[in-house]
């Protein structure tokens, strides 16, 4: 049995920088993730032709099962991807952390999602999942601790997804579940909150939080810790507050040289995480996801 098994959109990050003018001209909304089907995408490619590009491999639950390996947790990982270079590029890079794959191959495209980097730090992003949303895996034998994913995964394929939490917690897995933005919520709002209603653990930050219940993002905590074990509101550079039935902490931030808040959330969680896989204390836990966050924040990648 392993500790934990992610679920991820088998995304690469393919970082680029920009302009505030080029998210103008191509009709890019700051700071969240475009569909390519809302943006000028003809030109979007031909601008992306002409940058000098990194790539990280990546997606939400890919990051937490990257940071979660980093700290001796056994981890494995289910994804789907194709025989491209960005596909073989991914299977690689998750053998080569140690991870076990669950990666079923596809035909059809390998996910991406480009990164825009303006001259302010911030990030802006247009996602192009492909056969990244291929939930239908061999499920038989998979056992672990802990099953973890996000609203991302819900986002791409409600149906699958559930279908895949279900049964892992049928063969006694907790459930660790992250909202990922107030979008995916609204996209797939009666999913989302039944899979957050029968999740062990939780994540949100304080927008998910309101739009999950539509009021005060800590009566969202209160009201979500009589349903699942652990509960989890992430406040950015305010810190977190971590709760377990009626135990809660605050916990602060830890300071570093900012490069990259790209991850931070996803770090957070796989701290948490194996904190509790290692017997951690609800506080401790929370120290230990602030923690890894901080050391994700001081590079540039979105992980360890």
């Amino acid at each position: 049995m392993l500790d934990l098994i992610t679920l991820t959109n088998c995304l690469t990050d393919i970082t680029v920088e920009a302009e505030e003018q080029d998210l103008d001209r191509l009709e890019i909304q700051r700071g969240i993730t475009n569909s390519p089907s809302r943006i000028k995408l003809k030109e979007f490619y031909e601008f992306i032709k002409t940058k000098e590009k990194k790539y990280f491999q990546a997606g939400s639950p890919g990051n937490v099962a990257f940071n979660s390996a980093r700290q001796n947790i056994t981890t494995g990982l289910f994804g789907s991807v194709t025989k491209d270079e960005l596909g073989k590029c991914y299977v690689n890079a998750v053998k080569s952390a140690g991870i076990k794959p669950f990666v079923k191959v596809c035909k059809g495209r390998s996910g991406v999602c480009y990164i825009l980097i303006t001259p302010d730090g911030e990030r802006h992003m247009v996602a192009d999942v492909g056969v990244a949303g291929n939930f239908d895996y061999e499920l038989n034998g998979k056992k672990a601790k802990i099953m973890h994913t996000s609203g991302y995964e819900v986002g791409s394929n409600p149906q699958g997804a559930e279908k895949v939490l279900d049964y892992m917690k049928a063969k006694g897995a907790r459930i660790s579940f992250d909202l990922a933005s107030p979008r995916m919520i609204q996209k797939e709002r009666e999913t989302i909150e039944r899979i957050a209603g029968k999740s062990d653990i939780l994540f949100m930050t304080e927008d998910e939080a309101i739009e999950l219940k539509n009021q005060e993002p800590m009566k969202t905590l209160e009201e979500m810790s009589e349903k699942c074990e652990f509960t989890i509101l992430k406040k950015g550079k305010m810190g977190s507050v971590v709760r377990r039935g009626c135990e809660q902490h605050d916990i602060s931030v830890v300071k570093v040289q900012l490069v990259n808040v790209c991850g931070a959330g996803d770090a957070y969680a796989s701290g948490f995480l194996a904190g509790i896989l290692k017997g951690y204390s609800l506080e401790d836990c929370g120290m230990n996801g602030s923690y890894i966050a901080s050391r994700v924040c001081a590079i540039e990648g979105s992980h360890l």
